[in-house]
C-alpha cells in the first residue's frame, strides 16, 4: 500500500523550536547540519526517520514571528522492524502510529501522533511476483506519455517519468537494490509500481475524497492506494496483455473491424513497434491524435496492447500485469469499501445540524481571531475534532472543553465562560440524558 511518506507539523513558538532543536543534538549526539533555513538530520534513519528537518525562517517582513516547521521523511517499515521488500498495510497502520508515538514523543512532548501530520507526500505502491521483471520494464518504457509528464531518460530496470503532482517510478527491485549497494535479499522477480504523490496531488485527494484536513490519517487506506496505481497505470501502460507482432496482427485480421479500420490499426501497431513507444508513434503517425488515440481504443478492445513483444525475445504473449493486483486487491477491500459505503449512507440520511453550543464555540474562536489549525497545535487536540465540535457532530470532553476556553478566551471573560460551558452542560443534558450522572 504504502512505501514511503513526508509529513510536517508547523511549530507555533520559538521555545518550542529550541527545544526540539536542542533534543535533537541531545538523542543522535551532532548538531543538525544547517543548509540556508534549515537544519537537517539523518541521525535516527535506523529507526525509520529517514530525514528530519527544522525550518525557521522569515517570509515576509511584514509579519512578526517566523515560519516554524518539523518535517520528515518516513520509512514506516523500519520502523515497525519488518522486511525492507515489504510495504505498510492497512492493518498495520495502528501499531505504526503507536510506535511512531513513542519515538517522537522523546523528541518533543508537544509533538502529535503520526495520524494528526500533516500529508506531503506519500509513495504508494504494490509488489508482484514474476519470473519476466525486465521483460515487463522495458515494454513498460514503451508505453505512453501522458500530457503535462516530462521526458526523461530511461534507466535500465526502470521506467521514470513525472511532472510537478505525481512521480511514476515501476522499476526491477532487485536491479534497484544491487545499484544502491545493497545485496538482493530475496528481491529477485519483484516487480515494483509506484506513485509518489507530491503535495498537488495531496490536496488533489484531499478535494475528491471530501477530507477535512490533511492529516496522514486520511490517506492512509488501501482503496485510495489502489486507485491511485490504477488510475496511472492506464495512463502510462493500459489495458491489454501482449503479444508478438504478428500475433497482434493475426488477432486484428479476426475481427470484427471492417477492412478500413483492420489496415489503420495494423498500421498503428507498427508505427509503436517501430518507434518503440506509443508517443513517439503518436507524434511520428499519419494519423491526428485523436484518430490514434482511437484507434489504439480500438486494439485494446480486442485484449491486445499496442506495444508488442520483439519475435527475439523467444516469448509469444505476457498477461498484462495489472489484472492479477487488480483481482487480489478487490478481493481484499471488497469488505471496508462495503463498510465505506454503509457509512457514508448513514451519514446522508442522518445530516449534521449546527446546535447553540456549537455556534456560540465557533463565534467566540472567531472572536479571539484563531484558526482551527492553530487551536489544534495550542491544545493538542485533532483540528478535525474541533471542526466536528464546531459543526455539531460531537461534543467535546469537559477536559477538551477547559483546554479550548483556556486559548479562546481571557481570565476576565469570567462570564463569556460560564455561559459557555452552562449551554455545553444543557447540550450534554440533551444528548446523553441517561447518562449524564456518570459524566459528572
Amino acid at each position: 500500500m504504502v512505501h514511503t511518506f513526508m509529513i510536517s507539523h508547523r511549530i507555533l513558538s520559538a521555545k518550542v523550536f529550541n527545544e526540539i532543536y536542542k533534543e535533537l543534538e541531545e538523542i543522535t549526539g551532532a548538531k543538525p547540519r544547517k543548509i540556508k533555513d534549515i537544519y537537517v538530520t539523518e541521525a535516527l534513519k535506523d529507526k525509520g526517520f529517514t530525514h528530519i528537518i527544522l525550518t525557521n525562517k522569515k517570509i515576509d517582513s511584514k509579519y512578526k514571528y517566523n515560519f516554524m516547521q518539523i518535517t520528515i521523511i518516513m520509512n514506516p517499515l523500519k520502523l515497525l522492524e519488518v522486511s525492507k521488500l515489504e510495504l505498510l498495510k492497512e492493518d498495520q497502520v495502528e501499531e505504526l502510529n503507536d510506535r511512531f508515538y513513542s519515538e517522537i514523543i522523546k523528541i518533543h512532548h508537544s509533538l502529535p501522533r503520526l495520524e494528526y501530520w500533516g500529508a506531503n507526500r506519500i509513495d504508494y505502491a504494490v509488489n508482484i511476483n514474476t519470473p519476466y521483471v525486465k521483460e515487463y520494464i522495458r515494454l513498460f518504457q514503451r508505453g505512453d506519455k501522458p500530457t503535462g509528464f516530462k521526458d526523461t531518460k530511461q534507466l535500465d530496470g526502470s521506467l521514470y517519468i513525472s511532472n510537478d503532482s505525481v512521480t511514476i517510478n515501476f522499476y526491477d527491485k532487485e536491479n534497484e537494490r544491487l545499484w544502491n549497494g545493497f545485496n538482493k535479499d530475496g528481491a529477485k522477480n519483484l516487480l515494483r509500481l509506484e506513485i509518489q504523490c507530491k503535495t498537488s496531488k495531496t490536496n488533489t485527494i484531499k478535494t475528491k475524497y471530501e477530507f477535512d484536513s490533511k492529516h496522514l490519517g486520511n490517506y492512509l487506506r488501501t482503496d485510495i492506494s489502489r486507485n491511485q496505481l490504477q488510475y496511472y497505470y492506464n495512463k502510462v501502460i493500459g489495458q491489454g496483455d501482449y503479444y508478438t507482432l504478428s500475433e497482434a496482427i493475426r488477432i486484428v485480421k479476426e475481427s470484427k473491424y471492417t477492412l478500413a479500420t483492420k489496415n489503420k490499426i495494423i498500421a498503428v501497431l507498427k508505427d509503436v513497434s517501430i518507434h518503440r513507444s506509443i508517443w513517439k508513434a503518436r507524434e511520428k503517425s499519419q494519423y491526428n491524435s485523436s484518430c490514434f488515440n482511437r484507434y489504439l481504443k480500438q486494439i485494446r478492445a480486442l485484449g491486445v496492447n499496442p506495444v508488442t513483444i520483439p519475435s527475439r525475445w523467444g516469448i509469444k504473449t505476457l498477461k498484462n500485469i495489472i489484472s492479477k493486483y487488480s483481482s487480489e486487491e478487490k478481493k481484499e477491500t471488497f469488505a471496508e469499501d462495503l463498510k465505506q459505503t454503509k457509512r457514508r449512507r448513514v451519514r446522508k440520511k442522518h445530516p449534521v445540524k449546527p446546535t447553540l453550543f456549537s455556534d456560540t464555540l465557533q463565534r467566540t474562536r472567531f472572536g479571539a481571531h484563531i484558526t482551527q489549525y492553530e487551536l489544534s497545535d495550542l491544545t493538542g487536540i485533532p483540528q478535525c475534532k474541533i471542526s466536528n465540535y464546531e459543526r455539531g457532530a460531537q461534543l467535546p470532553s469537559k477536559t477538551n472543553l477547559k483546554k479550548i476556553l483556556d486559548c479562546i478566551l481571557n481570565e476576565d471573560e469570567s462570564y463569556r465562560r460560564n455561559r459557555l460551558i452552562g449551554i455545553y452542560e444543557k447540550e450534554v443534558q440533551k444528548r446523553h440524558y441517561q447518562n449524564y450522572a456518570n459524566m459528572q
